[in-house]
């Protein structure tokens, strides 16, 4: 059977999981209308996320589910709201039935390419080996899953038209990032939605230099973090892992929090980032010059007494004592280094 028959096949299934009338762009991890509100500025991000999660619950690809995911926002852009909106354009939208006309439009969508009368996004025909990709993961004892992961085996799978005139980024390029969420998912969630379009954004003000990119894609991510908690009066926090892969051997890592990127190497583990940790003497220092300080309960240092990291998005509460400011390393890897990945603890 030939790749495209059997991706066919697929969306078939797909369309059957957002054809039914119970159905809803959500799976077990989320509640069954995500979230209350979206606005114009993060529908395109929301829309693109949800479905995603359906899709690849439903065996689809990541890399074709992304692909899909975008090529149908475009198309109902006017429809959904899902259109490249301006940060100080921001509508307040009511989700539920918002999620609603997105299932509904979705079905349609996927309705169309099985019949023929919308033919697959080109890319999908182009496609020879997307890069190989693996993920897991596990709630543990807690009541709901609040870690969230964004996987894009090529920047092409966002933008299509991704032009390679930048000078330091192309359509191979690959990005993938973890959020490790605490008091809630609010903010891994919202990041996990929206960090690959702060991260395009960033890279059309300025290509020049990957980590000047990847820095100010994480303080577009955190501004706009920042403005939901304040206004929906979130509590939660995520923190952040990521790596721009770009081509097989050159790896920009960035993180923000306790969440490490490690690499696979002779059959070991090396851990190539630094948590951001209250006890840490450079963190206690700026902890305790924004007017915070690290008190240790039951034998874990925490910030005032309450986090036990020191860096992450969201956390209004204790900003600015926490930052929001990641590290950012560029690594170069070996012939023997099988898998990069990020870790959880």
């Amino acid at each position: 059977m030939e790749r495209k028959d059997t991706l066919r096949e697929l969306i078939q299934n797909c369309l059957a999981a957002f054809s039914s009338p119970d159905a809803s762009p959500t799976i077990q991890s989320r509640s069954l209308i995500p979230f209350a509100l979206t606005s114009t500025r993060d529908a395109r991000g929301d829309a693109v996320s949800l479905l995603v999660e359906k899709m690849v619950h439903s065996k689809l690809p990541h890399w074709s589910a992304y692909i899909l995911a975008y090529d149908f926002v475009d198309i109902y852009a006017e429809k959904l709201h899902t259109g490249r909106d301006s940060f100080s354009d921001n509508q307040i939208i009511d989700a539920s039935n918002w999620c609603k006309d997105l299932r509904e439009c979705f079905a349609q969508y996927l309705k169309k390419i099985v019949d023929g009368s919308h033919k697959l996004p080109p890319l999908l025909d182009e496609w020879k080996a997307a890069l190989p990709v693996s993920f897991c993961y596990q709630k543990n004892r807690k009541p709901k899953m609040e870690d969230r992961h964004l996987i894009l085996p090529s920047l092409a799978v966002v933008e299509p038209n991704f032009s390679v005139s930048h000078k330091n980024a192309n359509r191979e390029d690959a990005f993938f990032a973890v959020f490790d969420g605490h008091n809630g998912a609010e903010c891994a969630t919202y990041a996990s939605a929206h960090l690959a379009e702060c991260l395009f954004d960033s890279l059309e003000q300025t290509s020049d230099d990957v980590e000047q990119v990847l820095s100010i894609a994480f303080e577009r991510l955190d501004k706009r973090i920042t403005e939901k908690c304040t206004s929906e009066k979130i509590k939660s926090g995520t923190t952040v892992s990521c790596v721009y892969l770009k081509g097989t051997r050159t790896a920009f890592l960035a993180w923000c929090g306790d969440s490490s990127i490690g690499v696979l190497r002779n059959a070991g583990v090396v851990t190539l980032s630094t948590p951001h940790k209250p006890e840490d003497q450079e963190e206690m220092r700026r902890i305790e010059e924004a007017g915070g300080m690290v008190v240790s309960i039951h034998g874990v240092p925490r910030l005032n007494g309450v986090l036990n990291l020191s860096r992450s998005l969201g956390d209004i509460q204790a900003k600015p004592m926490v930052s929001s400011e990641p590290d950012i390393k560029r690594v170069e890897l070996s012939a023997e280094d099988h898998a990069l990945f990020k870790i959880d603890f």
